[in-house]
């Protein structure tokens, strides 16, 4: 398969890294091939502006969905969308891998999903034939400061993919995307080093296993 990693953790030596170095190790070694967009390190402007387009189709007023769509027609995207678009395209799967903050992504990767899914390439129709990323799948690698407990029915929060609902539907299957079953690590800061350990081993034995899924 050809993955794709969509990663963001501010932090080089964190759980996460070290998940995200397991799986390019993991997947690679399976014959895979593997693209990785480090959003911290890549420094990743999250914010949608008129800097996204070569050219505006309106340079007097700005609209994101008018002028993202006519840069999907016209391929003039700034480079950096363009490129990771590229990406996107290239993947049969696209790993989300991110530490759970508010309920949610963090913020410069909900804006790589403004920026990259963007009207015209994601979602939308040109002249009547709809854009979107049908035939990729996608999963959402997660990291949470809660416990798992705090996460189950009939935890203090509830189910973690109630929470998650528009990432994965909003986003992900909006764009005719399959969604996979998560992989969420609970507490890794605050769990024990065997743990970590454990759980490093069954994601591994994860990403063995996707091709089955």
């Amino acid at each position: 398969m050809k993955v794709f990693i969509v990663y963001a953790h501010p932090e080089q030596n964190s759980f996460n890294a070290a998940m995200k170095n397991l799986a390019v190790e993991t997947l690679t070694g399976a014959g895979h091939q593997v693209q990785i967009s480090d959003l911290y390190t890549m420094k990743f402007n999250p914010i949608a502006d008129y800097y996204d387009f070569m050219e505006r189709k309106n340079s007097e007023f700005l609209s994101l969905s008018a002028e993202q769509m006519n840069s999907s027609i016209h391929k003039r995207f700034a480079e950096e969308i363009q490129q990771e678009q590229d990406k996107v395209l290239w993947a049969d799967l696209i790993l989300f891998q991110f530490p759970v903050w508010w309920f949610s992504m963090p913020a410069i990767m909900k804006g790589w999903v403004d920026r990259v899914f963007a009207y015209g390439f994601a979602y939308g129709h040109i002249d009547g034939v709809p854009q979107n990323l049908s035939g990729r799948k996608a999963i959402c690698i997660m990291t949470t400061g809660a416990s798992e407990e705090s996460y189950s029915l009939k935890g203090q929060k509830g189910p973690i993919r109630d929470w998650i609902k528009h990432i994965e539907v909003g986003m992900l299957e909006y764009s005719h995307i399959k969604v996979l079953n998560p992989f969420v690590v609970y507490q890794p800061e605050y769990i024990s080093n065997e743990q970590r350990i454990s759980y490093l081993d069954r994601y591994k034995n994860y990403l063995l296993d996707l091709e089955a899924m």
